[in-house]
């Protein structure tokens, strides 16, 4: 069944009940207005369990934690006191306190809503904002995927998370413990400390040509010439390296992991080649060097 006929379902039942208990009920253009339950946008639940019925459980991917809501569209109205958040009713806030215990006031698609605070964001890759929930799709880099995220313009992530300045959005810090979600890989990545980061960002990334790190989103740039030209590698001064890449532990290139191509060179992309880096290894680095 479709999400607006089991939708339509939800609201037959509402109604159906409402109307048995003698209820009035408001009308607002072409919708029935419903009253918000005590729970919804406040009871957290289980996105495998039906704990919100008649309502859904609406989560964010990597999350085993929702919140009670309800489907709706931008400019829809949704049950009193909340708001239309990327396709999500949930509570509008302006700071912490404005929620319930356990929920956070966070910058989501559409504005600052109460969120679950188990809630990292940057657990899944997505091609827009609608594959993203209340989250927001960034991290736009050619060749490598993008990724939902919350927003921190205003320099706040959830706790266990860390804001890339750049891009102004959140990714799961990791390396104590946490894992990341699936599809994701822990790395270094210097000022930001251990982040989560999609598995396609150490092959789409990783021994790229830079000229600072701006060039290389949360990676190093590693300065190599007296030209300013580096490689876009993961720090592995403390972190361990990502499978398929090893960490340089000698000369310019030390504390950064790069793909290790000791076995295969043919592994290295068309701009790239293989350049040993002594004790029998060798990594993929740019092919202008050479020049």
């Amino acid at each position: 069944m479709g999400r607006s006929r089991v939708r339509a379902a939800r609201v037959i039942v509402v109604l159906a009940m409402m109307l048995a208990a003698g209820a009035c009920l408001p009308v607002l253009g072409n919708y029935v207005i419903v009253e918000a339950g005590p729970s919804m946008g406040t009871k957290k639940c289980n996105p495998a369990a039906d704990e919100c019925s008649p309502y859904p459980c609406a989560t964010v991917a990597g999350a085993s934690v929702g919140v009670c809501s309800d489907f709706c569209k931008t400019g829809s109205p949704c049950p009193d006191g909340l708001a239309c958040f990327g396709g999500s009713c949930l509570r509008p806030c302006a700071k912490d306190s404005d929620c319930a215990s356990g929920f956070r006031c966070r910058q989501t698609r559409g504005g600052a809503s109460c969120v679950p605070e188990e809630w990292k964001g940057a657990g899944a890759t997505c091609s827009a904002d609608a594959d993203c929930g209340p989250l927001h799709c960034t991290f736009q880099s050619s060749g490598v995927p993008m990724v939902c995220a919350f927003d921190c313009s205003d320099k706040q992530c959830p706790t266990g998370a860390v804001c890339v300045p750049r891009y102004s959005a959140c990714l799961a810090q990791c390396g104590t413990g946490a894992p990341c979600a699936g599809g994701f890989v822990c790395t270094g990545s210097g000022t930001l400390g251990p982040v989560c980061v999609p598995a396609g960002w150490m092959t789409g990334m990783t021994g790229k040509g830079c000229t600072g790190s701006y060039d290389c989103d949360v990676f190093d740039c590693a300065k190599l010439d007296a030209n300013g030209n580096g490689v876009c590698a993961a720090r592995c001064d403390g972190t361990p390296c990502p499978s398929g890449t090893t960490c340089t532990y000698g000369g310019a290139l030390k504390g950064n992991c790069l793909i290790d191509c000791s076995a295969d060179a043919s592994i290295c992309n068309n701009a790239n080649s293989c350049t040993p880096i002594g004790g029998g290894s060798s990594v993929c680095t740019p092919k202008s060097w050479a020049k």
